[in-house]
């Protein structure tokens, strides 16, 4: 049996199983705000997409993080707040994107692997960690906040990562919930059927 030491776990198959997604902030934004994603029927694909954050709208072609630039629609991925909540980090379309918390001054990254995505920022607000593809394997790095200077996390898999204030980082591979340690040792939470997590902010437990 797994030692428990300030973890708790929650499981809610039924509310994966529907089409509604839910605020998926590491960090919350400022004076209680959320950021969130809604599911709405686009009018040019007649797809059901992700609506954006809040209130910023999808945006396609040239516009769009979409390096095909062929007009179709570009949803938000997986977003995330920046620890002072002035700023948002988020994936589309397989590259990632700073934002102020308003929706201005869009910041789109260079490509920086293959697939980019799954996008949280770093406690010290510098910098962002990711789940990216190299080589058909999907691993964390890590990079500055101007999209610069990639540093590879794990070389044996990884998906989801969420950071903590102390500087741990909790993250998913392959259905097991790992937390990387501050000493770079990985310590196996939860296995079977884990998709993702979320630090709480006193660091202290991981859902």
């Amino acid at each position: 049996m797994m030692r428990r030491i300030g973890f708790a776990a929650a499981i809610a198959l039924s509310t994966m199983a529907m089409l509604a997604t839910s605020a998926l902030a590491t960090y919350p934004g400022r004076d209680g705000t959320l950021a969130y994603q809604v599911n709405t029927n686009d009018p040019n694909s007649g797809a059901t997409v992700d609506s954006g954050i809040s209130s910023i709208p999808n945006r396609s072609g040239a516009d769009c993080a979409d390096p095909t630039g062929n007009g179709a629609p570009c949803a938000v991925g997986r977003f995330s707040y920046s620890p002072d909540g002035t700023r948002i980090v988020a994936e589309r379309s397989g590259r990632l994107e700073v934002l102020r918390a308003n929706g201005s001054n869009v910041t789109v990254f260079t490509q920086l692997t293959s697939r980019d995505i799954e996008p949280a920022f770093l406690p010290n607000g510098g910098g962002v960690v990711f789940a990216g593809t190299v080589s058909r394997h999907q691993n964390l790095y890590t990079v500055n906040a101007a999209g610069t200077g990639l540093r590879p996390l794990t070389t044996a898999g990884g998906s989801w990562p969420a950071p903590c204030r102390n500087g741990s980082i909790a993250f998913v591979d392959r259905g097991t919930l790992f937390l990387r340690q501050r000493n770079g040792r990985d310590r196996r939470l939860a296995s079977r059927g884990v998709l993702t997590a979320d630090c709480a902010p006193n660091s202290r437990s991981i859902a």
